[in-house]
């Protein structure tokens, strides 16, 4: 899954939407409202913590975006040898 499924936006979403979908989202997962303190659900919560903090800094997603971009970019194909 991508920091922008985790958090349920768009890879376009601005920087306003991925603040609202983090706020809409913490309130879904957090271990204090939902009264989940399993390992399952605390974890879900860090990890959408953890895209927050990714993709809500300009700079940081800039560098998550080329780096994901390059791991699905297919390798060129080889030549054959003549």
């Amino acid at each position: 899954r991508t920091l922008y499924a985790i958090l349920g936006v768009a890879h376009d979403a601005s920087t306003g939407e991925i603040r609202a979908a983090y706020k809409q989202r913490a309130l879904e997962l957090h271990p204090d409202r939902t009264g989940d303190t399993s390992a399952t659900g605390q974890r879900a919560f860090q990890q959408l913590h953890a895209a927050f903090s990714v993709l809500s800094s300009e700079s940081s997603r800039r560098e998550y975006d080329v780096s994901t971009a390059a791991a699905h970019t297919p390798a060129p194909a080889k030549r054959p040898r003549l």
